[in-house]
C-alpha cells in the first residue's frame, strides 16, 4: 500500500509525505519545504534496515 499526502499552510511552507507498507514493513518520506526554498528530507523506517530499502524502492515509484 503507498499513500501520498501534501499540506501547504498561508507561509509558504509545504511538506509531502509518502508512505508505503509491505507486511510490517513501512518506509516513509518526507520532503519540507520552508517559505524560502530551503529543503530537508526525512527517511523513516519501521520493522527493517536499510538492505531492505531496495525492495521498496523497485516496486513501484517512492518518489516525492
Amino acid at each position: 500500500m503507498e499513500h501520498h499526502s501534501t499540506v501547504c499552510d498561508q507561509y509558504g511552507n509545504e511538506e509531502r509525505k509518502v508512505v508505503k507498507r509491505i507486511g510490517d514493513k513501512e518506509y516513509s518520506i518526507i520532503k519540507k519545504r520552508d517559505k524560502d526554498g530551503k529543503e530537508e528530507i526525512i527517511e523513516n523506517m519501521v520493522n527493517m534496515d536499510e538492505k531492505d530499502k531496495a525492495l521498496f524502492e523497485r516496486t513501484d515509484t517512492l518518489h516525492i
